[in-house]
């Protein structure tokens, strides 16, 4: 199971359900989650630029729903990479549209999830996403300078 350290996720969700389903899922799982969640994609950009401008204020994981109702999914994970936020970021949404899934990588995401309508499979492929990323996963080192 997971380190004893810290992780920060970032959920940018506009669906009360399905956010309070992904945030059940990180608590029951780790003790150690600091978990910020956006309702809306323009607070999520300014926020999170905001906070990770400081190294002590590292985001470990990015979680963003496609279909935002102000500003898409997509846009918001293109302004991130080009403001060179490393971390993981991945898509969820409920859509398979190949179109959704290419642009998605194209813009610089590290994973695609499809949110299933079964509940207990969209529980377990959370779990599973969240295990392999916060726990598993070797994340950048931004003070690593041997690229």
């Amino acid at each position: 199971m997971m380190k004893n350290i810290e992780k920060t996720v970032v959920l940018i969700e506009d669906n009360y359900i399905e956010s309070k389903l992904v945030s059940n899922v990180i608590y029951k799982l780790f003790t150690n989650v600091r978990l910020l969640i956006y309702d809306n994609s323009k607070t999520a950009l300014s926020n999170i630029l905001e906070l990770v401008s400081t190294e002590r204020n590292k985001i470990d994981l990015i979680i963003i729903d496609i279909k935002m109702p102000d500003i898409s999914g997509l846009d918001v994970l293109r302004q991130f990479r080009q403001y060179k936020i490393y971390c993981p970021i991945i898509m969820m949404s409920t859509s398979d549209e190949t179109k959704d899934i290419n642009q998605s990588y194209a813009y610089g995401a590290n994973g695609y999830v499809i949110k299933s309508v079964d509940f207990e499979q969209f529980k377990y492929n959370i779990q599973i996403m969240l295990e392999y990323w916060l726990d598993i996963n070797q994340p950048y080192n931004e003070g690593n300078n041997y690229v």
